[in-house]
C-alpha cells in the first residue's frame, strides 16, 4: 500500500531505542515519521477549529481520536511537544467555561452545579476532554519516557543537527550573497563530508538556514518579506472574519505557527515533495478568501 520494505538495520531510516529494544518508527506512506506527525497535526488542528460545522459529532470524535493515537505513535519529539502546547492553549481559550464549573465544584454549591449541567452539558464534556487528554499524555510519557530523555543520555540526534548547521555555515561563508543554488548542498559538502559523517547525508535541519544556504541573503530577505505579508494577511482576515471564516483562519494561523516552529528543527517542508505540496496548500489557505457563514 505504498510503504517501503525496511528494518532496524536499514541505513537512513528513523529508529528509536525503548529500553534495550531498537525499533523502527512508523512511516506509513510518508517519507519520514516527523512529516507523518506534522500531517496528522495539520488535520487535527483544522478538525478542532471547524468542529461546530460537523453535523454528526460522533464521526468527529472517532476521527479525532484516531489522529491523536497516530500523532503519539510517530514518536516525533518536536511535533508532539508543539502539538500538545497548541492543544493546551486551544482548550484553555475555547473551553474556559469548564474552569468556571471547576470553581463551582470547589465552592461546593450543588445548586449551581446542577443548573450548569442542565443548561450546558458542553462544560462537562470539556472537563472530561481535558482530563482524558491529560491522562493519555501522562501514561504516554511514563511508557515512552526513554524516547524523550535519550537526548540527555544519547544525544546523537541533537549533535547531528548541530553539526549539520555548523557545516552549512562553513559553506555560507563563501556563498553568502546568492547561495549555492537550489539542491546543490551536497555538491558543496564534498570537501567537509568526510569530517562530518559517512552515513548521514542530509541538509541542515533548519529551513531558515537552508534557505540562506541555497539562496543567500537575498533569498532569505525575499522569503522573510513574503512570510511577513502572509502573516499580515492572516491577521487582517482574522480582524474582519466571523463565524466559519474566523475559525478557518484561526486554524490556518495555528498550522502556520506549528510549521515555522517545527522548521527550526527539521527541513521536510522544503526538501520533501509531500512537504512542499502541503506547504503550498497552507500558503494558499492563508491567502484565500472565505465567505461562508
Amino acid at each position: 500500500a505504498g510503504e517501503r520494505l525496511y528494518s532496524t538495520s536499514t541505513i537512513g531510516f528513523a529508529t528509536m531505542r525503548i529500553g534495550d529494544n531498537l525499533l523502527v518508527r512508523p512511516y506509513a506512506a510518508f517519507p519520514h515519521p516527523n512529516f507523518l506527525a506534522y500531517s496528522l497535526s495539520f488535520s487535527s488542528i483544522y478538525l478542532l477549529y471547524l468542529f461546530p460545522m460537523f453535523r454528526r459529532k460522533y464521526l468527529f470524535g472517532i476521527a479525532f481520536g484516531i489522529i491523536q493515537i497516530g500523532i503519539l505513535v510517530t514518536f516525533s519529539r518536536v511535533l508532539i511537544l508543539l502539538y500538545l502546547c497548541w492543544l493546551a492553549y486551544f482548550l484553555f481559550k475555547n473551553l474556559f467555561p469548564s474552569v468556571i464549573l471547576i470553581r463551582q465544584l470547589a465552592e461546593k454549591n450543588p445548586n449551581k452545579i446542577l443548573h450548569s449541567v442542565q443548561d450546558d452539558k458542553k462544560k462537562w464534556m470539556s472537563i472530561l476532554g481535558v482530563l482524558g487528554i491529560g491522562l493519555l499524555s501522562f501514561v504516554y510519557g511514563l511508557l515512552y519516557r526513554d524516547r524523550f530523555l535519550d537526548l540527555l543520555t544519547r544525544p546523537r540526534d541533537l549533535l547531528f543537527r548541530v553539526e549539520s548547521i555548523q557545516a552549512a555555515f562553513e559553506i555560507i561563508k563563501s556563498n553568502w550573497l546568492i547561495g549555492t543554488g537550489l539542491n546543490n548542498y551536497f555538491y558543496y559538502m564534498i570537501d567537509i563530508q568526510k569530517n562530518f559523517s559517512p552515513v548521514f547525508l542530509q541538509p541542515p535541519h533548519n529551513i531558515f538556514v537552508l534557505i540562506l544556504l541555497q539562496t543567500g541573503i537575498l533569498g532569505l530577505i525575499l522569503f522573510a518579506t513574503f512570510l511577513f505579508q502572509t502573516v499580515f494577511r492572516l491577521f487582517t482576515n482574522l480582524k474582519t472574519a466571523e463565524g466559519f471564516s474566523r475559525r478557518f483562519f484561526q486554524a490556518t494561523m495555528a498550522v502556520l505557527i506549528v510549521t515555522l516552529v517545527s522548521g527550526v528543527f527539521d527541513h521536510f517542508i522544503l526538501t520533501v515533495q509531500q512537504g512542499q505540496l502541503l506547504g503550498a496548500v497552507l500558503i494558499g489557505l492563508a491567502w484565500s478568501s472565505v465567505e461562508r457563514e
